[in-house]
């Protein structure tokens, strides 16, 4: 959507880019997490989110 839409007037070159890179890194994860529940390896798809914590 960065890309095909006009720019506000308040959002820079530097914004669209940002944009582009941190859109292009979540995608790159989404895949990389969905490959790795395919293969059923769990242990690799469980790396991406944070260890529960103990309840008290």
């Amino acid at each position: 959507m960065a890309i095909f839409y006009d720019l506000p007037p308040l959002d820079g070159t530097l914004l669209l880019v940002l944009r582009l890179v941190f859109g292009s890194a979540m995608a790159a994860f989404i895949v990389l997490g969905f490959t790795a529940v395919r293969r059923r390896d769990y242990v690799r798809h469980s790396e991406w989110s944070p260890a529960p914590t103990p309840s008290a």
